[in-house]
């Protein structure tokens, strides 16, 4: 295993050598930040006009403002999170006491205060949520106003900083500029591999809407996926109540009217696709520190590009900017893996700290995405024993590491057991118990997540395309680019050379332990194998460090070879760093036909229907109706007065993604009960009765996604769509059901309910 810095240079006087106001930069430096700034501002005047008639300046504008007003949360939690992790350096390795690693372990902290305050309903968005919200962040912020301030008193005069910003950092502008447009993007417009960002409008962002109008976080019986950890939709719950996200009135004139996140211009929204982003940009940094770290212990000679080339890697490559723009969470955990690998790898750091990093920083990714415990966990916590010496270490590595990990996923563990009475549902049903679920639901989850197939075709699976689709869901998909490639040949690479060697089977073991994860705990997505993407990128850096070291210590080679020597490891940085990047730019110009900006302008109000509102009395009755019609959530949304009196409810039978629909929505995940179950298992007289008791005012029914999960096996039997077919019909022909409007090339139909019998007119 590879040794620590520490033990073969001595301390550093200050470790944050890259902290505001460390010395006065020199000219070149000045230059080059200007050069960044300029390239990046026509970097975004570029990607945001792609595909538009309208010049950049338009573009260039929107993502700016709301980079202002969208990105001031994200970034006051984020420096918050910094400020936590100075105060916790002693918890770290010396050589990994940076800036971006400290804010990852701070980050772990805020993510357990965040779901405690939420647990316990202090983040309601009442009158003194934007106070309770707002008082962890502060404490953040003074702490790291301290740091910054005793690192800049304790600088020599005229002492100037390690880390000047080097030109190969200018490489990172396709893809920074990229996650930036896309993150201002509104969800459901990108990506295609994501389905419009299914799993955002489902239940990363629902979840923050649904809790902020319960008043608590509680796992949900009709979302199965608040029975996560749910640490990133809690964070963006926080982002929501520090910039006064509120409930949706009681009063019967704000039925339709977007609320919550979705209020307003949707900057709240946009904020949560900026946090992800900038933990994108983190996961980036913390893999140059872990790479930085890695080269000094091995005590190769230091090589500037080699680090920063392992950021580029994880910044640029697609699968890090597609999930990175949304409001996700696999790279919230990719800022945890590289530095809790870094923890892992120390052999000079004693037991306890080792222990009590760890747990923030793997329950904080656990927190982030449960699978965190296989893929960061399992073989981060087999390095760290294998790196501490000595049975009494090694037990009280275990003993402190599962108590303080325990602490740290407790708010979840304990919101599970009060709710629903399976601490880890829908997980553990054998040892707690089936909770709220029936045996058939459990199963239908559990083939719903796992891969059928034998061993030997889920090993190939990794590399090559399912024969059923022709679609790649492995490490060859087209949005992982050259990486797994590259990144495997570089880990061989450093691998053969004796100073890197150590280094490169710890991050080799991580990789091949994360694959027979991917293989035998999951259902084979590409975009599971994330994890792997920091490894990758040290890996890369690694692997250029030690050649260019191997090359420098030719003396005997003639003055050319010798500046090749120099010049080739910036060369290779360069080409190697800036190329994902460029992959991912042509990725999203081909987003939504060509036209990936599409929605930028309109944003949230032009998808939930609040940007048409203001114009709706300058319209004729004739425009009214075609533009409130073109789509179910408008017309919902628009005209909810008239149908939703009453505290009546809209139901959504096949849909899975109300995020946008302003009125109160009864529905389910395929996995859990679906509010028309119960009518369509009844006889039909009291199918009718069932439904005018159910609350309900509106019934939208999508046979496109009924058809899609019956063929998938996802659905109940129940949701069959024949089954629902029948319903539909004999309500209709007893009065209780009146079709509104039907959109037939999305297959969908709304229903108005009758509430009695013997009020079957519009």
């Amino acid at each position: 295993m590879p040794r620590d810095a520490s033990n073969t240079t001595p301390p550093r006087a200050n470790p944050y050598p890259d902290a505001p106001g460390a010395g006065s930069p020199n000219r070149a430096g000045v230059l080059w930040v200007f050069a960044g700034v300029a390239l990046g501002l026509l970097g975004l005047s570029h990607v945001a006009s792609v595909g538009e008639a309208s010049p950049g300046a338009a573009g260039l504008a929107i993502v700016l403002g709301l980079l202002l007003q969208a990105g001031a949360a994200p970034m006051a939690y984020l420096l918050a999170s910094a400020g936590v992790g100075s105060l916790l350096e002693k918890l770290l390795p010396e050589d990994l006491r940076r800036w971006p690693t400290c804010t990852a372990l701070g980050l772990g902290v805020l993510l357990v205060i965040t779901l405690t305050l939420g647990t316990i309903g202090l983040l309601s968005g009442g009158p003194l949520s934007l106070l309770v919200a707002w008082a962890p962040i502060a404490l953040g912020l003074a702490l790291l106003t301290r740091t910054v301030l005793t690192r800049v008193r304790a600088r020599t005069p005229g002492a100037h900083a390690s880390t000047q910003l080097h030109p190969l950092v200018l490489c990172a502008t396709p893809a920074l500029c990229v996650l930036l447009v896309a993150a201002c993007s509104p969800p459901g417009s990108l990506w295609g591999t994501e389905f419009g960002s299914f799993d955002s409008l489902s239940y990363h962002l629902q979840l923050p809407q649904e809790w902020l109008s319960l008043g608590r976080i509680a796992t949900l019986k009709h979302n199965v996926y608040s029975a996560l950890p749910s640490g990133i939709e809690a964070v963006f719950l926080h982002l929501g109540v520090m910039s006064g996200a509120r409930a949706p009135s009681a009063e019967p004139a704000a039925i339709g009217i977007a609320w919550g996140l979705v209020a307003g211009e949707g900057v709240r929204t946009i904020s949560t696709h900026l946090f992800h982003a900038a933990c994108t940009i983190l996961a980036a940094l913390t893999a140059a520190d872990l790479c930085r770290a890695l080269i000094a212990r091995t005590g190769l000679a230091e090589c500037r590009p080699a680090p920063i080339l392992a950021g580029l890697v994880v910044l640029g490559t697609p699968w890090a900017v597609v999930t990175g723009s949304l409001a996700y969470n696999e790279m919230l955990v990719a800022a945890l893996l590289a530095p809790a690998l870094g923890v892992a790898l120390s052999r000079a750091l004693p037991a306890w700290p080792k222990a009590l990093a760890l747990a923030l920083l793997v329950g904080g990714a656990t927190l982030a995405k449960p699978t965190a415990a296989l893929f960061v966990g399992l073989p981060i916590g087999m390095l760290a024993l294998a790196t501490t010496a000595g049975l009494r270490p090694r037990a009280m590595l275990v003993a402190v590491g599962a108590l303080a990990t325990l602490a740290v996923l407790a708010p979840w563990l304990a919101r599970n057991l009060i709710d629903v009475g399976n601490p880890i549902f829908p997980y553990g049903s054998g040892v707690f118990g089936l909770a709220h679920w029936t045996i058939e639901q459990h199963a239908r989850f559990a083939a719903g997540h796992h891969f059928a197939g034998s061993v030997a075709e889920r090993a190939l699976m990794l590399v090559r395309a399912d024969p059923a689709t022709s679609e790649h869901r492995g490490l060859m998909h087209a949005q992982w680019a050259w990486v797994p490639i590259v990144g495997t040949g570089a880990l061989a690479l450093a691998a053969m050379f004796r100073p890197s060697r150590a280094p490169a089977l710890a991050l080799a073991f991580v990789l091949i332990t994360q694959a027979l994860l991917w293989m035998g705990a999951t259902h084979l997505q590409s975009r599971f194998l994330l994890p792997m993407l920091p490894i990758f990128g040290v890996s890369i850096g690694l692997a250029l460090a030690a050649v260019s070291a191997k090359l420098a210590a030719s003396d005997s080679s003639p003055s050319p070879a010798r500046a090749l020597g120099a010049l080739f490891p910036r060369l290779l940085a360069a080409v190697f760093g800036l190329a994902p990047g460029l992959v991912t730019y042509v990725i999203f110009s081909r987003e939504l036909g060509g036209a990936p900006n599409r929605l930028l302008a309109p944003s949230v109000p032009g998808l939930s229907g609040e940007l048409l509102r203001a114009e709706l009395p300058r319209m004729s009755p004739e425009q009214r109706a075609e533009q409130i019609g073109s789509g179910p959530v408008w017309l919902v949304n628009l005209e909810a007065p008239r149908w939703l009196a009453a505290g009546r409810a809209l139901g959504l039978l096949g849909d899975s993604t109300p995020f946008y629909y302003a009125v109160p929505v009864r529905w389910a995940t395929t996995w859990d009960a679906n509010w028309a179950q119960p009518i369509i298992e009844a006889e039909p007289e009291v199918a009718a009765r069932l439904l005018r008791e159910s609350g309900l005012g509106l019934v939208l029914v999508n046979f496109a996604e009924l058809d899609r999960l019956a063929r998938s096996g996802f659905a109940s039997p129940t949701l069959a769509p024949d089954r629902v077919r029948i319903m539909l019909e004999s309500l209709q022909s007893r009065g209780a059901l009146v079709p509104i409007r039907a959109w037939p090339e999305q297959r969908r139909v709304l229903f108005r309910v009758v509430p009695t019998a013997l009020s079957s007119n519009l």
